[in-house]
């Protein structure tokens, strides 16, 4: 049986790219972890971690118990299919790059669960969209009240050769599990 990984941070700190690079190095040891979410879609890479319901089949999902974690931020809503986890936990470790309220309610739940805080290095060194950034700073500044208490914390560069270092520092973590 494998565990949750859920990796937080700020809007493009480089979760999504870590989570993507792991899962695509290793697809027999580490998987994606699908969220439902009433929030818009947004790129493309969306499709991998998020199933975009309506607020009605959310309330559905949360009243019949299918949701393992449930939270809400900006008014929109987030949650854990309780059966995607299963179906996948069985065998492998199973990354989530999630909100860190879902991160503190996966700690809580039954399932074995390390939270990873991914902290970019060097934004002026990347292609970050910086008024993504920006738009999402407020998110970010009521995402940072939490207390995490992370389980690893891992710096990710935007320099040239640091994702690959980031991605192999992350792989050698989660090897070590």
């Amino acid at each position: 049986m494998g565990q949750v990984i859920v990796l937080v941070g700020t809007s493009q700190a480089g979760k999504t790219t870590l989570t993507l690079d792991a899962v695509d190095a290793h697809p027999d040891k580490f998987a994606v972890l699908k969220s439902v979410t009433t929030r818009a879609w947004r790129e493309p890479q969306d499709d991998r971690f998020y199933y975009f319901i309506s607020e009605d089949e959310f309330a559905a999902m949360e009243a019949h118990g299918e949701l393992l974690t449930s939270v809400t931020l900006s008014g929109k809503r987030y949650g854990t299919p309780r059966a995607e986890l299963e179906r996948l936990i069985v065998d492998h470790h199973v990354i989530w790059a999630m909100l860190e309220l879902s991160a503190l309610a996966m700690r809580a739940s039954a399932y074995p669960t390390k939270i990873v805080l991914v902290v970019p290095a060097d934004r002026s060194a990347s292609s970050v969209n910086e008024t993504l950034v920006a738009a999402r700073a407020a998110e970010d500044a009521e995402r940072a009240k939490i207390d995490l208490q992370p389980d690893y914390t891992l710096v990710n560069s935007f320099a040239p050769g640091g994702r690959a270092q980031a991605l192999a520092e992350f792989i050698t973590y989660l090897n070590g599990l």
